[in-house]
């Protein structure tokens, strides 16, 4: 504690001293020396707040991005930026055009695919009849029912393509 108070009161010290000698120069009549003015402060603990500017940039919290569910070309945008949307509103109008294109090709599938599984369902039927009879092998029974397990396969798979078109 000696020490800070001894380096606090040094360059008091040296001001005082300075002074002093300012003054003794001035009584020998040294010329174009004048005496300096000294201003007294008195010290005093105050809290002085810390502040400091930082730039910085704002960003939502949560943000939702609208999209189409679908792949087409957007005619129109039918909501407004901000606005609250529910479920069921309309969003977009597309081109319905290539999305037509697409459920169309869907149905001929699931045409197509309806018409094997006929043939294969009959075709495996009549098989199953014969082969008690001997008039074809089992072998060409087991692949008249694989045909037909096949055909039913195709036709699911065409009719959830349909679906997905639809949708």
């Amino acid at each position: 504690m000696k020490i800070i108070n001894l380096l606090f009161c040094m360059p008091l010290l040296v001001v005082c001293f300075s002074c002093q000698r300012e003054g003794e120069r001035q009584a020998a009549g040294l010329p174009g020396e004048t005496v300096p003015e000294v201003s007294v402060m008195t010290v005093r603990s105050t809290q002085v707040p810390v502040t400091a500017n930082l730039p910085g940039r704002m960003e939502a919290y949560l943000q939702a991005e609208v999209r189409a569910r679908v792949t087409g070309i957007i005619q129109e945008r039918c909501y407004q930026e901000g606005q609250t949307v529910r479920p069921g509103d309309l969003l977009f109008k597309i081109d319905p055009a290539p999305l037509q294109a697409v459920l169309d090709e869907c149905k001929a599938a699931v045409a197509r695919a309806r018409a094997v599984l006929s043939d294969a369902e009959d075709k495996a039927a009549r098989y199953s009849s014969l082969v008690a009879k001997g008039a074809v092998s089992i072998r060409e029974h087991k692949q008249a029912r694989a045909e037909e397990e096949r055909a039913r396969a195709e036709y699911a798979a065409a009719a959830a393509s349909l679906e997905q078109a639809r949708l």
